[in-house]
């Protein structure tokens, strides 16, 4: 029998600020402990930006944002008018540039995102209903019918003789 250490220690999750035992929790690589839940949150907003970053290049062909490109980001981030996030502004740059198929302008930066924000969210939101509808669409068994070929005889008694002569 091996005498395994269990670490009943009881630390803080910087997310939500409960406890929770160190045995349970997430270590993230800052040596904080986080709650499965709240780690998947934290990390959440980096992931994104990450992809926004990708997207970014992919579009522009570049291996860097420009400066003028991050700051553009960081002032529609924190613009309480605008309460863009770095998803609806990758989702915005993929629907104006990939999907509508314009293309991009380096002098211009991401200066597309406020003036198609809405609309790209209103795009992603119809084609989420379109998917949501087929989800639920229960298809119908298919019935199969036998039909089977008539006889001559009935065939005959179907269709009378037509005396030509008679016309």
């Amino acid at each position: 029998m091996t005498n395994k250490k269990v670490d009943n220690r009881k630390v803080k999750c910087p997310y939500c600020e409960e406890q929770l035992y160190r045995r349970n929790a997430i270590k993230h690589t800052n040596n904080r402990y986080y709650h499965e839940e709240c780690y998947e949150e934290v990390t959440r907003e980096s992931r994104e930006y990450k992809e926004l970053i990708d997207t970014i290049c992919r579009i522009w062909n570049i291996k860097a944002p420009t400066m003028q490109m991050v700051s553009q980001l960081k002032r529609y981030r924190e613009d309480p008018d605008l309460q863009c996030t770095n998803k609806g502004m990758q989702l915005t740059l993929e629907y104006y540039y990939d999907l509508l198929g314009n293309k991009p302008e380096a002098d211009h930066g991401v200066g597309i995102i406020p003036w198609n924000y809405d609309k790209a969210k209103e795009q992603y939101i119809r084609q989420r209903e379109i998917y949501k509808s087929f989800e639920e669409y229960e298809e119908e068994e298919a019935r199969k019918i036998y039909i089977s070929p008539r006889s001559k005889r009935e065939q005959s008694k179907r269709y009378k003789a037509i005396d030509i002569e008679s016309l």
